[in-house]
């Protein structure tokens, strides 16, 4: 057989093995997209390596440096240096142990991938050694190694992140945007370790600090504030041989987006959606249609029926027993859930009956006539005279404004004849109201139906120019974390165009000198930061008519009555006429059915008759 010729020299070298420093940065790539990414690679390698607490300090949202110091075990002069070459690691020794990994970190990949993007300094000393070890890398390679006096533990700097790939840099965000971003992680690093001291520091100014504490209840309140953990409940299960453990938030909280959804497995920060959709579902019925509830859940699964080796980052996982992992996590947030609204106490069929016993004893009550401004909105939140709250201003929207056309559709057809005429029969499952017509039983989703009005009124008024707004006694401090407070900045003079009075107050404060008198007395905090989620998460992305509709659905959300609370039969009565003075009220700003009715004659199928 004769020989291969020689290729053409045009076809020459077209494959080639690409020099170690590319090489590096090409991986590099995968792990390190941001500051944060080189964070997690730190703080990951020192919860492996034991510590018990971490100091993370930042400049200038740590593109210019980031220093992570912990008092873990530290490494010995002889490991330091090998720390730097690609899948060298001290934890795996063979193909078995990749089937069943119990540490964070486990490829060998952080500090190499870094060292190809930045200049990076360890500093180390194992408990063994009377002294410690620096060692310097750049552009991926070691380049000094030297004794150096140091504690037990290890120090890793990061400066000047990206200087070697300058068209990667191009691709980062504001200081105050990859700040957030860091922040997001400290508080998911510390939601999982609850034993564990975090603190933030950036700029030389501490931006979080997170004692050790021994429950995460305990942890929850220290990351997210008394108000927000406040009638959360913690919950623990155990099903073949999977533990699960948490806390979820009270389900009168919602958010716009999944950002208070934390998941661990065996301590590691995941996204799995078998473990996301079984908190959603818990909720279902809880929260409104197109929001979040919050919840921390943590799982211990064996690590050999968790496959931790399917991403990059290693956010996703894979469970062997995905569908008990399901079950475990819906049902022990449920029984949660159901602690916390008392719903497990009452029996459907005793609620029905209690109410149909109210109603037979009550005699059939007239609806009061249907208001409009602020003497409309006292059906949805509380008086004017609450402490802290200043006299609501003049300002009231006529009644044409709120009330349909001839030749427009009114609420009525939803629901035959109109909300108005039904005769309320009683509330059940403290949330919805039981209504009878001639031929027919109407059931209304109540806070959905205060929404609805809610949203329309305040719709109106921004169509009329003139959102009632009130006035605060005393300005309300709110702290907001930096990407939230970056997007909240950004749009002050929208804000203000709908009820409120937001200024700057520091870096990440802002001082609240009025709201929409559709709040009542009720804390705007909340509503704040709500607002400022949505907008960082979604707000960029949204024309200005859609973001000013969002933000006045959420105004409406925050302002209105919540399940679980009784309603008078004034108040019923002045719900239902005002359902019937909107153009549109078939469904609440979020996509809910204000409203289902049953026909005499479907009851009358249902049994047999």
């Amino acid at each position: 057989m004769a020989p291969l010729s020689d290729p053409a020299p045009a076809l020459r070298e077209r494959i080639h093995v690409l020099p170690e420093v590319l090489a590096n940065q090409i991986a590099a790539g995968e792990v390190i997209e941001r500051p944060a990414s080189v964070v997690k690679e730190l703080v990951e390698n020192a919860l492996d390596a034991g510590a018990q607490r971490l100091v993370i300090e930042l400049e200038e949202g740590g593109t210019r440096l980031i220093r992570v110091t912990d008092d873990g075990r530290g490494m010995t002069a002889a490991d330091a240096p090998l720390a730097f070459l690609r899948h060298a690691t001290s934890k795996l020794r063979d193909q078995d142990d990749l089937w069943r990994i119990g540490t964070l970190g486990f490829r060998g990949e952080a500090l190499p991938s870094i060292a190809a993007v930045a200049a990076v300094e360890l500093t180390t000393r194992s408990s063994e050694a009377p002294t410690g070890v620096t060692v310097r890398a750049a552009a991926g390679r070691v380049v000094d190694v030297r004794e150096a006096g140091a504690a037990i533990g290890t120090s890793v700097a990061v400066r000047d992140l990206f200087a070697p790939v300058p068209a990667r840099r191009k691709f980062l965000k504001s200081t105050q945007t990859e700040l957030g971003h860091v922040v997001d992680l400290v508080t998911r690093v510390s939601l999982g370790a609850p034993q564990v001291h975090v603190r933030l520091v950036h700029q030389g100014r501490e931006i979080a600090v997170h004692p050790p504490v021994t429950t995460l209840a305990e942890r929850a309140r220290q990351v997210f504030g008394a108000d927000r953990v406040r009638g959360g409940r913690t919950f623990a299960d155990e099903r073949l041989g999977i533990a699960i453990a948490g806390f979820a938030f009270s389900p009168h909280l919602s958010f716009a987006t999944a950002r208070y959804v934390y998941q661990y497995v065996n301590g590691r920060p995941i996204r799995d959606r078998a473990v996301q959709h079984a908190i959603a579902e818990a909720y279902a019925s809880l929260v409104p249609r197109g929001r979040w509830p919050g919840a921390v859940v943590t799982l211990t699964v064996p690590p050999a029926d968790v496959d931790v080796n399917v991403h990059p980052a290693k956010h996703e996982v894979r469970f062997r027993l995905a569908h008990v992992v399901h079950d475990t996590v819906l049902g022990a947030v449920r029984r949660a859930l159901a602690g916390a609204t008392g719903h497990a106490a009452e029996d459907p069929a005793t609620g029905v009956a209690a109410a149909l016993r109210t109603y037979a004893l009550r005699p059939p009550a007239a609806p009061p006539p249907f208001t409009t401004g602020a003497a409309a909105g006292a059906s949805t939140s509380a008086p004017t005279d609450a402490p802290g709250v200043a006299e609501t201003s003049a300002r009231v929207v006529p009644a044409a404004a709120a009330t349909p056309r001839p030749d427009e559709p009114s609420a009525a057809a939803g629901v035959s004849g109109g909300f108005a005429p039904l005769r309320f029969v009683g509330q059940v499952f403290r949330g919805y109201l039981v209504c009878e017509a001639v031929d027919r039983i109407v059931l209304i989703d109540q806070h959905a139906a205060h929404e609805r009005v809610a949203f329309e009124r305040l719709r109106a008024q921004h169509a009329a120019g003139a959102i009632e707004r009130q006035g605060l006694l005393l300005p309300l401090a709110v702290d907001l974390a930096p990407r939230q407070g970056e997007a909240l900045a950004g749009r002050l003079d929208d804000l203000a165009a709908l009820g409120f009075e937001i200024e700057p107050f520091g870096e990440r404060t802002f001082l609240v000198r009025a709201v929409p008198a559709l709040l009542g007395g009720d804390d705007p905090r909340l509503l704040l930061e709500d607002l400022a989620d949505g907008l960082a998460e979604v707000g960029s992305h949204l024309s200005a008519a859609d973001a000013i509709e969002a933000v006045l659905g959420r105004i409406a959300c925050h302002s209105v009555v919540r399940v679980g609370r009784s309603l008078s039969t004034p108040e019923v009565a002045r719900l239902l006429a005002d359902l019937d003075a909107l153009t549109y009220g078939s469904n609440c700003p979020h996509g809910r059915p204000v409203s289902v009715e049953l026909t005499r004659g479907q009851i009358e199928r249902m049994f047999g008759r």
